[in-house]
């Protein structure tokens, strides 16, 4: 799982929902010949996959593509629990542990999609929510352990939703 080094500024970005690639996310514009990528992917990698790509240097988050979707869960019980920290800027994630030859590191696993109002959130783990970092519309929730628990995509418009 992917684990918070430290919290960078925020950075815009820029969403698109499609039906050959249901969800791209990127923050910013980067050259990655500059900086090259580095690229986590999760699910069962075959009916299910999520790819998180961010530069090799900083390991700051560059871009969210979910490539093949779970079913998404309709959820009307939603709660913003006001008592989890917030923290607002980028997520930089800690890439120390990765074999320097590798540009893609994948983790076999589930992970779950449910549309609460007008959230998308995506779910890689079960674990209590510790802190949340806030960048613009994209919310990343953490545990105490600073793991990635979920990503959450808010205020989604009628068109995304329909999407």
């Amino acid at each position: 799982m992917l684990q918070l080094k430290k919290i960078s500024n925020s950075i815009k970005e820029t969403i698109e929902f499609d039906f050959y690639i249901p969800l791209k996310i990127k923050f910013g514009h980067v050259d990655a010949s500059m900086d090259g990528n580095l690229y986590w992917r999760t699910g069962n990698l075959k009916q299910t996959l999520i790819e998180i790509g961010f530069g090799k240097a900083y390991g700051t988050i560059r871009s969210i593509t979910l490539i093949c979707k779970p079913k998404v869960q309709i959820k009307n019980d939603y709660q913003n629990n006001d008592a989890i920290i917030k923290k607002f800027g980028l997520p930089e994630f800690k890439t120390g542990k990765w074999k320097k030859s590798f540009y893609c590191r994948d983790e076999i696993g589930d992970f779950f999609m449910s549309i609460n109002d007008n959230n998308l959130i995506i779910t890689f783990s079960q674990h209590p929510i510790k802190f949340k970092v806030i960048n613009n519309r994209i919310v990343f929730s953490f545990n105490r352990n600073k793991k990635l628990c979920s990503i959450e995509i808010q205020n989604l418009n009628t068109d995304e939703l329909q999407r």
